[in-house]
């Protein structure tokens, strides 16, 4: 805390001791005046005596407003009592200093402040009042809240994290030594034993953080959710609509992470590969530089081939982004397509099993890629970029994508005269997709809700009130669980439960494991799994569990609602 006379220079204290009394007095007043903290003065029975114009500006009282007004017209009510004990101090001729407390200003604003007062004495040295200086804090009591969350938000971070590198750093040890093993045996495979090595292991990392990711994202959105629904001001929809593009990037990132190591689920359907490529041209004719040509060479005899056209669309916009990238500007890209027979592929890749395979290619005369880093171009965070221009993520998940499909890529390149990705997909029939697409659709017939009870189990405390205050409010009744043997305890104990909605990564007892004991006693009991992530084993047993039904994280609490309405109008 700052003391007015104790800052001023000795040459003006000098100059003070010179000065006539009366001058001496203005003197000190003008000092008083223009410091920057309050000071105000008082007599015992707290009543203000003076008050400066940094008094004025922190409480927004002028000095006529206070002069002659109790003290205790700035303090909160249920802190009055501190008025008490500082003059108790003050009569006993003690000091307070640096006392950290709230004040209220005249707009109602309350203000963190920091006090020092001293006791004002008279020639005999009777206590008759007090001198106080008080100094705004509000903004470093803000800035110190928010450091404190964001260390102990931080710390909690790096535990997590440090614990799942250990689990997971065993795990892959564990896979490198089984791998290396093989690589012995089979040395004329080892070039694409190590490229599979990377990729399984980012796959085995991104499997493992998506569901914790998720679950973050899941109560993000939700609270989200909860915000819109309540509150209506400007700053609120502002900061709404910054929480949902966030959940929005994170699942990308997530999306990104599993393609990278061929995790995710594909929905495989008919597609004309040439329509996609002709959908990408006009895409890129409308947000590409004029500078750039698009040109389609397409060939008409193609037939349809059952892909995941998302994701193929994703890897050939990521080639498409990246020819652009390697322009400057300026060149022609060339989006082609064909057909090539399995046996005339197998010389460059040995495992091309099936008799025919279509193929996309995207081709530019940009700069091309130089030979040390050709051979690098699909490992996961591998970029020639400048930092913060790319994640080195792109081609790799163009990469995962392809294998996905049972395909294969290969890129040519020449330094100065351009570079062309081929994707060889292989023709699987279309009319078998076709039966399986049209075989699932049902029409959903959602009757109204009528009264039910709901097991619901998740170990997020966040994300269990959250989902508990929307059902809820839709008219079901709620019974929650924090882990899968109080789930398995609470369905033992209570009888008329309709439902289960369980979290998969259950502690104790997983979500899976939890049902399938609630299944003994209850063989039609229905449940909804949520995760942000499903095992291939585990998420085969659930497709082949009749009462079994998955809700992917991160999900809004309205979808939670619309499923249970679905699956309970069928009972």
């Amino acid at each position: 805390m700052r003391d007015p006379l104790k800052e001023t220079p000795p040459s003006i204290l000098s100059a003070i001791t010179a000065l006539t009394p009366e001058e001496t007095r203005a003197w000190l007043a003008a000092i008083v005046d223009s410091s920057d903290d309050a000071i105000v003065s008082k007599n015992l029975e707290s009543i203000v005596r003076s008050w400066n114009a940094g008094a004025e500006r922190l409480f927004g009282y002028t000095a006529a407003e206070m002069i002659g007004q109790s003290i205790t017209r700035i303090i909160p009510p249920e802190l009055i009592e501190e008025e008490t004990a500082i003059l108790a101090s003050l009569r006993r001729g003690e000091r307070v200093d640096h006392f950290e407390t709230v004040r209220v200003a005249k707009d109602g604003r309350r203000l963190d402040v920091s006090l020092t007062i001293s006791p004002i004495m008279d020639a005999t040295g009777r206590v008759i009042g007090a001198s106080k200086i008080a100094r705004d804090i509000t903004r470093r009591k803000e800035i110190e809240a928010a450091l404190q969350q964001a260390t102990t938000a931080i710390a909690q971070l790096n535990q997590d994290l440090e614990e799942r590198v250990r689990a997971r750093t065993a795990d892959l040890e564990h896979a490198r030594a089984a791998l290396l093993r093989e690589v012995e045996q089979q040395k004329v495979l080892e070039a694409q034993l190590r490229q599979a090595q990377k990729m399984e292991s980012i796959g085995t990392l991104a499997g493992g953080i998506a569901h914790d990711f998720n679950n973050i994202l899941n109560i993000i959105l939700g609270y989200a959710a909860v915000i819109s629904a309540e509150r209506d001001a400007g700053r609120v929809a502002d900061a709404v609509k910054v929480i949902k593009d966030t959940v929005e990037r994170g699942a990308h990132v997530v999306q990104q992470l599993l393609a990278v190591g061929r995790k995710a689920p594909l929905s495989f359907q008919p597609a004309d590969v040439n329509k996609l490529l002709e959908n990408h041209a006009s895409l890129l004719h409308g947000s590409f530089p004029k500078t750039i040509d698009i040109v389609l060479r397409l060939d008409p005899a193609l037939p349809r081939i059952g892909v995941d056209a998302n994701r193929l669309n994703q890897a050939i916009l990521n080639l498409c982004v990246n020819a652009r990238d390697a322009m400057n500007g300026d060149g022609t890209i060339e989006l082609a397509s064909g057909r090539i027979a399995g046996g005339a592929l197998r010389a460059r890749f040995s495992d091309a099993v099936y008799d025919n395979y279509l193929w996309i290619s995207v081709a530019d005369n940009g700069r091309g890629i130089e030979d040390g880093t050709l051979e690098r171009v699909f490992e996961p965070f591998f970029t020639t970029k400048p930092a913060g221009e790319g994640s080195g993520l792109g081609l790799a998940v163009v990469y995962g994508i392809v294998k996905d499909h049972a395909g294969f890529i290969d890129v040519e390149s020449e330094r100065g005269k351009g570079t062309i990705f081929r994707i060889y997909l292989p023709e699987r029939g279309a009319e078998a997709v076709e039966e399986h697409a049209d075989s699932d659709k049902q029409t959903a017939v959602v009757a109204p809700r009528r009264r039910a009870t709901i097991l619901l189990a998740d170990d997020e405390e966040n994300q269990l009130r959250l989902m508990e205050r929307f059902l809820r409010s839709a008219g079901y009744e709620v019974l929650t669980a924090r882990d899968g043997a109080e789930a398995l305890e609470l369905h033992r104990s209570r009888s008329g439960i309709d439902m289960a909605v369980l979290d998969l990564g259950l502690p104790k007892l997983s979500g899976w494991e939890s049902f399938r004991a609630m299944q003994c006693a209850d063989p039609k009991l229905k449940v909804v799994f949520a995760s942000g992530y499903i095992e291939g084993a585990i998420k085969a047993e659930i497709e082949n569990t009749p009462t079994a039904d998955i809700l992917k994280k991160p999900y809004r609490p309205e979808e939670l609602v619309a499923k249970i309405d679905a699956i309970m109008a069928t009972r």
